[in-house]
């Protein structure tokens, strides 16, 4: 006896039931293969057959199941039978077959999830006779369309901006935060590279270092700034991540962005009103305390000197009291200015409140360095100072302390600086000098001996009443 396939092959069968017996063992384990089972409904019987593959997708012995139709619908999930039962008899009823997808819960109570396809056999009246089908385990294909809806929404609703490039780096994907933060879609920057939004604001080496750390590492994360569509300038904390298959080959690179740009200004906003002041802009008395405290340190290590000015502006009062705070303002913002255009770019201005300022000169090499500057500061304002067209003079008393000599500390070396300025304000002011010892003294015993003539009047009116 010979077979005839359609592949052209002629295979000679002696023994025709092993031949089928092989073929049908092969059908079955091309079914397990495929996670496909078939099954055929005798309809005039209400007798159901299932394949093994069948049972092995309900996870049942043929001996746990009565093979019937109502049976079957006992394991398919309850949220889904109606709909099962409801489009089979419609098939059958308009006499086609159908498609369907559907949960079951197998006897240990595991949820998977099956397709079904199906066609009727009728009979010569039109009398539904046989249903026959197969049904296909794809568990593992809804789950990854599940987590891959599970990861899309993800993507789509994160409030970071998410960027993902293939291996060339050319973009392939942006969700809607990115485009919100950049200004693009994705449409306007599909296929190309992520240097669209290059700021410009980096050199060579940041990039350098940055992929030097994402090949060596998969990952790099950090502050960058970028360029918004419309040109703007923010500031983001970007973390790139370095996608490998299970081949170790790069696949993919996707970076997380969050704009921090509101969070900066914040910051900054912050950090000027605690350090420094509103209405000059210059460093206040915390800056310069820290800024002194930090240099000593500095200088402890290699030998050398600071000098601190204390410069406090004569008249001012007047010009408060007379013209007003508007007009004292705008002074104090025209001196800052002034003395400013005086110090080299390395020295530090700052305002301690009112009328008095104090400068930190660097790396003075001798106390010429601090009197020159001084007297630039005092011929300065030799000249009138000039608001809304007004002129109004004042001149400047400045008292001079040098480290190691006057102080060791932030404290020593502004109380000397400031004993020196009081001592120039007794000269007659507009002038400058360092501090000495026995300008301490001379200011110790003139509060001593005010403070003695207080308490002397005090007793003597105690006396009086």
């Amino acid at each position: 006896m010979q077979l005839s396939f359609s592949d052209s092959k002629v295979v000679d069968i002696s023994d025709k039931e092993s031949y089928c017996k092989k073929f049908y063992n092969g059908l079955l384990q091309a079914q397990a293969l495929a996670n496909i089972g078939h099954w055929e409904l005798d309809l005039i019987n209400n007798s159901l057959y299932w394949s093994d593959e069948v049972y092995r997708i309900f996870g049942l012995e043929p001996q746990e199941f009565e093979a019937t139709y109502e049976a079957f619908l006992k394991y398919v999930h309850p949220e889904d039978r109606d709909i099962v039962d409801e489009i089979y008899k419609k098939s059958i009823k308009e006499k086609h077959g159908y498609f369907v997808e559907h949960s079951i819960v197998r006897k240990d109570g595991e949820i998977r999830f099956v397709e079904e396809r199906c066609e009727h056999e009728f009979d010569s009246d039109g009398n539904p006779i046989k249903s026959i089908g197969i049904i296909h385990d794809i568990t593992k294909r809804k789950n990854a369309e599940n987590e891959l809806i599970l990861a899309s929404t993800v993507f789509e609703k994160m409030n970071d901006g998410v960027l993902i490039t293939d291996d060339k780096q050319r973009i392939i994907a942006i969700n809607s935060s990115y485009s919100k933060i950049s200004g693009y879609s994705f449409d306007e920057v599909k296929g190309k590279t992520p240097n669209t939004f290059s700021s410009g604001w980096h050199d060579a080496n940041f990039y350098k270092d940055l992929w030097e750390k994402l090949n060596k590492e998969a990952q790099w994360s950090g502050e960058i700034i970028d360029r918004r569509k419309n040109g703007e300038l923010y500031t983001a904390e970007l973390n790139i991540i370095a996608l490998y298959n299970k081949d170790a080959k790069l696949t993919n690179y996707i970076s997380i962005v969050n704009d921090i740009s509101e969070k900066k200004q914040k910051d900054s906003l912050i950090h000027n009103l605690a350090y420094f002041d509103a209405l000059t802009e210059l460093p206040n008395r915390v800056l310069l305390q820290e800024r002194v405290t930090s240099k000593i340190r500095a200088l402890k290590r290699n030998s050398k000197k600071i000098a601190l000015l204390f410069i406090y502006m004569d008249n001012f009062k007047n010009i408060n009291d007379t013209f007003g705070h508007f007009t004292g303002d705008k002074f104090l913002i025209e001196v800052a200015k002034s003395i400013k255009s005086i110090i080299r770019q390395e020295d530090t201005l700052a305002r301690l409140g009112g009328d008095e300022f104090t400068i930190i000169l660097e790396e003075v090499e001798s106390i010429s360095d601090a009197s020159h500057v001084a007297q630039k500061i005092i011929d300065r304002f030799k000249e009138p100072v000039i608001i809304n067209s007004k002129e109004f003079y004042t001149g400047a008393s400045i008292g001079i302390s040098i480290y190691p000599e006057d102080g060791e500390n932030y404290e020593e070396l502004v109380k000397a600086a400031y004993t020196a300025m009081y001592h120039v304000k007794e000269s007659g002011k507009n002038g400058y000098q360092f501090y000495t010892q026995s300008m301490n003294d001379k200011i110790t015993k003139k509060t001593l001996i005010e403070n003695d003539l207080r308490s002397a009047i005090t007793e003597l009116s105690h006396l009086i009443l």
